[in-house]
């Protein structure tokens, strides 16, 4: 009987068949040698029959190619092989190119945000990179050097030396009939605006008064119809309304800068009020035409305010100004119960703006739109003694123990009531939200106006006063054509140039022409002659600034306002740490969209 030769290690070091007489061993070293002078090595133990590591090795300025079993590099070694012996790889080393960045400006101004890329210096950029654009009534041309649009980038043959930013071009499509000059040419176009439901009043008969003129002016081009009542959501572009509560849907409603470009017209963002404006934008595009803005604004009464502050210099910080309440209320409720030295109603903008006004001059903001975020910063150091700040002062003028002698109505009580408490002398000062009072404070002779700043604060930002802002917005109306998209931005244009008409309803034009328009200064209305007056007494509107654009900017202040600051003023104040943290958790959700 043949027997097969059968070898078998029992030792270390006896020779194994099938391993070419090498010794076999339980583990075996792979030395990674990075391969460059002064650089480290590192020495990593295997069991037999594993497959090695393929290291990633990381050197400044370079990329690793592979590993190799030689030094100079020429023979790569294969991680899929199992490891049988003791092994040294070598790195091998690419100079890395110095990177540049190209970034494709959708060139709509603020269009969503810029597209940024990395190239190779010297290299060329492949077009599959650029992002794809679009833009109502326009047809894409391509990428140019210049924001002008003359010097076309070629992706075949242009290398990039340096970071580069390319502007999308766009020609007019054929959508929109045009004369040689690029003007859009209306016949009988007839366009509808809806003004919100909370336009009432002699708001509604002034703005139709800028209707009719315009219908006069453009007879036979372009007709608007105004009216309170949505008929058909789907051939309602125009849309005026509080900007809060329609601002950042981008969804639902054009950018004003892409529906300007479509008219010819040209859109310049700094032909408003900055601060004013900020609400009409969601990330950085403005969603809605600013036209005008409610401020808040302080009420005194006459009599008081010489009694008690003589001919001093008006209080500009929180300090002066609570140091002249409580002297006021000091004196005077020995003789009147019910006197109040500040009083505040309970209306929606009496909560909202008021609220907002304390936070805002302190330097802690509901939230700030800052490098592309939406961002709350209570829970911040600096943020929340800030915010702290806020909520003491509010509750020191305003709350049911405040020591200023403030009080917070809570029965319904609104603007016309503030102005009342306040020309009887039962209050020494009321804050109104809004001007709407402005007649009745001239014909009261009694009532004196001051600007809001400083009421809340003695820091740097004190001066700072919140509006709101009412805007025209471009819903998408499914049924409308681009020619009658055109015709809305040119009764915009017009709305926005003759908001100074509104002022007549308290309201503040967020169109800086508009305030020094002859319509405005030499006006053939008297009541538009006391409020160019009374607007000079409520404040600087480089200093009216509303909160920045968000889907649920008014459910935040709404929710602030009613589920913490109302219960914290008609309480005893001494929360004040506890409700700071409880807002700072739901504000961040809250920011979400």
């Amino acid at each position: 009987m043949c027997c097969a030769a059968i070898c078998i290690a029992t030792v270390p070091g006896m020779s194994a068949c099938g391993n070419g007489g090498k010794t076999l061993k339980d583990e075996y070293t792979v030395k990674y040698d990075l391969n460059y002078d002064g650089a480290p090595s590192r020495t990593v133990s295997y069991q037999a029959g594993l497959l090695p590591v393929d290291w990633n090795a990381t050197r400044d300025g370079y990329e690793l190619t592979g590993w190799f079993t030689d030094k100079a590099c020429t023979s790569e070694y294969n991680f899929y092989k199992r490891i049988q012996s003791d092994v040294t790889l070598y790195a091998s080393w690419k100079k890395q190119s110095d990177k540049v960045t190209v970034t494709f400006d959708g060139n709509c101004y603020g269009k969503e945000k810029d597209t940024a890329v990395q190239v190779d210096k010297g290299g060329k950029i492949k077009e599959k990179l650029a992002p794809d654009v679009d833009k109502v009534g326009f047809d894409f041309v391509g990428w140019y050097k210049d924001k002008a649009g003359t010097q076309k980038f070629d992706f075949e043959n242009d290398t990039v030396n340096d970071d580069l930013r390319l502007y999308a071009k766009y020609v007019y499509d054929d959508s929109v009939e045009r004369e040689k000059d690029g003007t859009p040419v209306y016949e009988d176009t007839r366009i509808n605006l809806w003004i919100a439901g909370d336009v009432v009043g002699d708001r509604i008969k002034y703005i139709n008064e800028i209707v009719d003129r315009f219908n006069a002016e453009y007879e036979g081009k372009i007709t608007v119809n105004a009216t309170s009542s949505l008929l058909n959501q789907n051939t309602y572009s125009m849309r005026f309304y509080e900007s809060s509560s329609k601002s950042g849907i981008p969804s639902s409603y054009y950018p004003v800068a892409d529906i300007y470009d479509l008219a010819g017209i040209t859109y310049d963002p700094a032909a408003w009020y900055e601060g004013m404006s900020a609400e009409t934008y969601f990330e950085d595009r403005m969603y809605n035409v600013p036209i005008v803005a409610g401020i808040p604004h302080l009420v005194y009464n006459k009599e008081l305010m010489e009694e008690y502050n003589g001919n001093g210099a008006m209080p500009n910080s929180y300090t002066q100004f609570s140091e002249l309440l409580k002297k006021a209320y000091n004196a005077e409720k020995a003789n009147n119960s019910a006197f109040r030295a500040i009083v505040m109603g309970n209306s929606w903008g009496n909560q909202i703006i008021t609220s907002h006004a304390s936070f805002l001059q302190n330097d802690a903001e509901y939230y700030r739109y800052e490098n592309g975020n939406y961002v709350n910063k209570w829970s911040e150091d600096v943020g929340g003694q800030n915010a702290l700040a806020a909520f003491d002062n509010l509750y020191s003028l305003f709350g049911k123990d405040g020591e200023c002698g403030g009080e917070f109505l809570t029965s319904g009580h609104n603007d016309a009531d503030i102005v009342s408490k306040v020309g009887s002398g039962d209050a020494f000062m009321g804050v109104c939200s809004f001007p709407g009072q402005a007649a009745k404070i001239v014909r009261n002779g009694k009532i004196g106006v001051l600007p809001l700043s400083g009421l809340f604060s003695n820091g740097e930002n004190k001066e700072l006063i919140p509006a709101y802002t009412m805007g025209l917005g471009f819903y998408k109306a499914k049924n409308l054509t681009n020619t009658e998209l055109a015709a809305c931005a040119v009764f915009a244009d017009y709305f926005t140039k003759h908001s100074y008409l509104l002022a007549r309803g308290g309201w503040y034009p967020v169109y800086k022409a508009a305030l020094t328009d002859k319509g405005f200064t030499e006006t053939e209305f008297q009541s538009l002659k006391f409020m160019a007056d009374f607007f000079e007494d409520i404040g600087d509107p480089e200093n009216f600034i509303a909160m920045y654009g968000h889907p649920n900017r008014r459910t935040i202040a709404e929710s602030t306002a009613n589920d913490f600051l109302v219960p914290f003023l008609q309480g005893d104040g001494k929360n004040s740490s506890d409700l700071r943290d409880a807002l700072a958790k739901s504000l961040p959700g809250n920011l979400a969209y």
